[in-house]
């Protein structure tokens, strides 16, 4: 599963790339927040996507949110593939064919660098 942070219509998701087919057009986007809003309404269960707001708070949920992403994911991609290659209209808040890809994480908390420019500096640390 890729997961990406993408803009539709102006605004900022957290998604994962699926592949609905050959080449660039297979291409297609899940909003992991709406289609753990659509999840939540099949199953009656709660799931860790619905307060999923940006991709630190995805990556915050653990083990548990990323089943879930997992499971949506192949929700999404399953009913595209039974459609056809084509997103059906129940999963037209859900699945995008044109986004445009952000940084993965916009606003990263921390950076973490190590410098270390050759073998003999290396060794001194």
């Amino acid at each position: 599963m890729r997961l990406v942070t993408f803009e539709e219509a102006r605004r900022r998701r957290v998604g994962a790339v699926i592949s609905s087919g050959p080449g660039q057009r297979g291409r297609k986007v899940v909003d992991l927040q709406a289609a753990g809003r659509i999840m939540k309404r099949r199953t009656g269960k709660a799931n860790r996507l619905v307060d999923v707001d940006d991709m630190i708070g995805l990556l915050s949920t653990g083990h548990t949110g990323m089943a879930d992403a997992k499971r949506a994911v192949r929700l999404a991609a399953r009913e595209i593939r039974e459609n056809g290659g084509e997103i059906p209209a129940r999963l037209g808040k859900v699945v995008f064919e044109r986004f445009r890809l952000c940084a993965p994480i916009p606003r990263p908390p921390k950076f973490v660098c190590v410098g270390l420019n050759y073998r003999d500096h290396a060794k001194e640390t």
